[in-house]
């Protein structure tokens, strides 16, 4: 489920909220990709904007396990791509499920 839901926000541009299982406060996340590493694991990686409650995330690029959310909703806020990305990069080097330059039908 929230596979599917990182692939709309990614092909729409859309910041997300989420939460992950170890911790209790939001984070603002820009997915830019999501892939399947080499080593079989589901990774969306992006833009944190960082969490109003909590300092530990600060603002930067960070990788997630789609396993490790545990809540998700997309917020009506879009986002530019960084500059520079590229899904090309080695470390997405296993399976790329969508990202953000991908053309959108």
């Amino acid at each position: 489920m929230h596979q599917m839901m990182l692939c709309a926000a990614i092909r729409e541009r859309k910041i997300v909220r989420l939460k992950l299982h170890d911790d209790s406060f939001p984070i603002l996340f820009e997915p830019h990709i999501l892939y399947t590493s080499r080593e079989g694991a589901k990774l969306v990686s992006g833009r944190n904007r960082g969490s109003q409650l909590n300092s530990f995330f600060t603002p930067g690029w960070m990788t997630l396990t789609v396993d490790g959310i545990s809540t998700l909703d997309m917020t009506g806020t879009t986002f530019q791509p960084i500059p520079g990305f590229g899904p090309s990069e080695e470390r997405y080097g296993g399976s790329i499920i969508c990202n953000v330059l991908q053309d959108v039908d």
